[in-house]
Formats: structure tokens, sequence, C-alpha cells
């Protein structure tokens, strides 16, 4: 990535790209004498973790590892997958009762929505609020939904970190390595009274995205707070109420998500129905045993904000080391029961898929959880390089489930041979699209006006096949900053903020403090 000119200057991107939450695919097919006898189903639900509340003072921020590892094998080739590894949702405390959802989520995994999908998971960064009666999502700088709102909802933080308008790539091939982020609030604007002309305000939280991984470590970007005070242009009762002026939730929900699993079909004989899933691998060592979150921390606003405060005011030194530790909580995280919902068509609960004879919840110490494989089960095949374990293919439930009824894995040498025949033929491959995606927008006038400082375009090609064309920009003229609300006197202030942030701050030291095992994964 070429850092040109100033390091006060940041890329915004044009681009192409892919991503979103497990999808485990699940098919059921029958003979041509059963025909009648197809339909459809889905598995889904979240791996919940249950983790120690802290106390509600450590509301400035969060961070923690997940793993990162191909799920889903060689798959997927196309766009119908939806899932997520390990990752949370951040929601502001709130004073009022209303039915507004504000959060910061996304993290690792694959989403159906996008173009370029890789076995590798990716990360996305997740800014999600309810307008009026729609969505308005963010997921990276210049990319989003439901209009401006989304679409400028992330400002690009840092000038050597290339985010793609849609995914960050992991290094393709990653298996078994730890991948680090968190949000920290960040003093980097001055609250305000009025908010795009309007008597509601807007606070100065900036929730930033910082990365703890084996190339690329700090700031990388952030949410300007109009981003969360503009609905309260729509829903007045709400000013006051959004991430920009509230501290975070310290109660926060860690998961694995599994909300919507791709199509599925049965196949049914005189007494049972048989299933054949699409191969799902989990990392595992020589113990058998599989880590998946590490050290998840939330933070006071003594880690960060503090310091922060201090070095922006006149003859203020810049933090120089890893997130204060008299401001972190570190919390005790426990794995919960390994199990997805089966679903009909209509959403109904079928019952569960029961890995109870598998795997079992597994926390050895404060700082880590994951699952125990009983390696002694046939079921359980080591991939190539000894690395993964493979779980279960076939599954045995009842006819006419119900949401009590339990799918349990069963050897393939015990399906009987008619279903084995027909569920052969179960393909889980997609067409695969290979969109473009444009965040650059010619008729607004953002883009232009001042426009980019150097005019000609830089590419890159990333490990997914994508192909980046972007122009660089100086930080406070980038679109995200033009349409934050914010003066061209404010702009200027923070552009002398971020300058320092940049000499200062620089990608090669830590932050996020580094994990007590395992191994950091790669950009």
């Amino acid at each position: 990535m070429r850092n040109k000119k100033s390091d006060s200057k940041t890329m915004l991107l044009s681009w192409m790209r892919c991503f979103s939450t497990l999808v485990t695919m699940l098919t059921f097919v029958l003979p041509t004498a059963q025909a009648q006898s197809i339909y459809p189903l889905y598995c889904g639900g979240y791996l919940q973790i249950a983790a120690t509340p802290p106390p509600a003072s450590y509301n400035a921020g969060f961070s923690f590892y997940s793993m990162a590892w191909p799920m889903l094998g060689d798959y997927p080739k196309g766009n119908n997958v939806e899932s997520g590894l390990f990752a949370t949702w951040m929601r502001p405390l709130r004073s009022i009762s209303d039915d507004h959802y504000m959060t910061i989520e996304g993290g690792l995994g694959w989403w159906k929505s996008r173009s370029f999908q890789t076995a590798t998971p990716k990360f996305l960064m997740g800014g999600v609020t309810w307008g009026n009666n729609t969505w308005w999502f963010t997921n990276s700088p210049g990319i989003g939904t439901a209009g401006g709102n989304g679409k400028y909802g992330m400002a690009q933080l840092s000038p050597s970190l290339l985010l793609p308008p849609d995914t960050l790539n992991l290094r393709e091939g990653t298996n078994g390595k730890l991948f680090g982020y968190g949000y920290m609030a960040l003093p980097l604007t001055e609250p305000k009274t009025t908010t795009a002309g309007q008597a509601v305000p807007t606070g100065n939280l900036c929730w930033t995205l910082f990365l703890n991984t084996g190339n690329f470590k700090g700031p990388a970007a952030f949410f300007p707070p109009y981003y969360w005070s503009q609905i309260s242009l729509i829903k007045p009762q709400l000013a006051g109420q959004g991430l920009d002026s509230r501290w975070a939730d310290s109660n926060k929900s860690y998961a694995m998500e599994a909300k919507d699993l791709v199509r599925a079909a049965g196949y049914d004989t005189a007494g049972n129905t048989y299933v054949r899933t699409m191969p799902l691998y989990y990392p595992v060592d020589i113990s058998g045993y599989s880590l998946l979150m590490h050290r998840a921390c939330v933070y006071d606003q003594a880690a960060l904000w503090n310091e922060v405060s201090n070095w922006l005011a006149p003859g203020g030194l810049a933090p120089n080391s890893v997130f204060n530790s008299g401001g972190t909580y570190v919390q005790k995280v426990v794995a919960a029961r390994p199990v997805w919902n089966m679903k009909n068509n209509s959403n109904a609960t079928l019952g569960l898929l029961n890995w109870d004879g598998v795997v079992a919840p597994f926390d050895p110490n404060a700082q880590e959880f994951g699952y125990k494989w009983k390696t002694n089960q046939p079921t359980l095949t080591p991939s190539a390089d000894g690395s993964s374990v493979r779980l279960p293919e076939y599954y045995q439930g009842p006819l006419n489930a119900t949401s009590q009824s339990q799918w349990l894995p069963i050897e393939k040498g015990n399906v009987p041979p008619a279903a084995i025949a027909a569920l052969a033929g179960a393909n889980f491959s997609d067409p695969i699209p290979h969109a473009t995606v444009t965040a650059y927008d010619k008729n607004d006038p953002v883009w232009t006006s001042p426009g980019a400082v150097i005019n000609d375009l830089s590419y890159a090609l990333l490990g997914d096949g994508s192909y980046v064309t972007y122009k660089w920009y100086r930080f406070a003229d980038q679109p995200t900053m033009q349409k934050a609300d914010m003066t061209l006197a404010e702009r200027n202030r923070l552009q002398g903020i971020v300058v320092k942030m940049h000499r200062e701050w620089r990608s090669d030291r830590d932050y996020i403090a580094p994990p007590t095992t395992g191994t950091l994964a790669d950009l």
C-alpha cells in the first residue's frame, strides 16, 4: 500500500467486493417415488457465550480476539452463504424506552449479499441504526444502505491500511489464528447543541475501530457522531440517546450468529428423516481443543479516553502504550452448549441439531474459551494438515418433527443406502457473481469539491481477486467528513488532530494488549 505525499491524507475507495452470519447448509433429497415429500428446511441460531458482568463504569469500549478459520472448508464459491464467527453487539446505555435499534456489530464471517466470497473469513465493520422505517447500515467508508445515511457513516482514519468499501480481507488461507479488534470512544470532535440546523444535540463520542493483527495495529476508521445523532432529526425524543452522546452498555452479548441458514430438503424413509450437511470444520490442537475467543475486555474512560483528552490539549503528550490496564476489565467467558435450531419454511422450529456427543464447551482459564472435541468419534475427521476437525455430515431425525425433536449425528455407514444415494447428489455451490461496488456518486459534489488531493488513480489487487481503484483525499475533505454536519473550521480542527495521530500512532505498535496465547492473523 503506497502512502503518497503527506500522512495527513487518507484514502477513499471505489470498489468491487464481498461478505455477513453461520450457514449450515443442509440438503435433504427424496427418491423419485417420494418426490411429494420434498420440503425445505433451514438451520440457524446463536452459539451464545456467558461472560462475567463488568461494573457499569466500563462503558468506553471493548476488544477481544476472535479465532479465524475456514469453517466452510473450500466453500463458499458463491453468494448464498451467511455465517459469522464469534462477535458481539455494542449498544448505547439508554435512559428511555423506545423501539429504536442502534448497535455496532459486524465481525468475521461470510455474507450472502457480497460479491467476492472466499473460504477465508473477512471482517465487516457494522454500524446499524433504525431510521425512518428503514435500516441505516454502514460497513465501510463509502458503502452503506438507506442512501447517504449509511453510505457516509464510516470515515477512513488510517493512511496505511486499504479499507475496501465492503469487507476487510484476511490473508487467504488463514486457519486457526487470532484476529484482534475492538471499538474505543475518542474525543475527536466537539459536542454541539444543534444538529443540521435543528435544536437537537450531537455528542462527541467518536467510536473508533482498533485492530491488532500480525501486520497492522491501531486505529483504522471511526463513526462520526452525526451518524448516530441524525435519527433525532426524525425522532426528536431520541435526542441525546445515541452512541454519539451515550456511553456503551458494558454488558454485551458474545455469540456465533447463524440467524438465516440456506436451503435444505428432506429425505424421508418409513420412520425417519435423514440429513446431509455441507462440510463444517473447526480448528483443533493436538489435545482436541479448539480455541475460539480470547481476552474479552471492556474499558472505562481511564483506558484511553482521558489520555487522548489530555493529549489533544495544548502541550499534551501522546499515549504511547497499550490501553491503560488500570481502565481494563477482562471478562471471564464460558461457552454455551453448541446446538443449532432446525426450522421449516414457515420459520417454525423443528428441534435441534445435537452435538452433545461430539463436543463440549471448554474454558481452560480466565481469558479464553473454546470447545473440547471428543476425538474418539468416528465422524470427526482431521483435515490434511491436521489442524481442523470435520463435524458430522449426516443426521437422523423423526418424521413430522416438532420443536422438541433431536437431530442426532449418525455415521454414514448407518444411513440407509437409498438415503445415501439420494443425498450424494447434494450440491452446495452457487453461481459466482462478480459485481462492481462503487462508492463514488457523480451526482454528489462532496466527491469532487474540493475533491482528491492526488487526482491520479491508485490500484490494488486483493487476495479475494477483487480489484480496487481509489484516490487520496485530505482526511477532512473525504466525502464522509463533508457529510458529518461539520463546518469547514470544525473539519480543519479535526484535520490537525488526525495529522497528530498519523505522526504519533504508528501501525507497528500495540494498542490492544497482545494475546497471551496463539498467533495473530495477517490482513
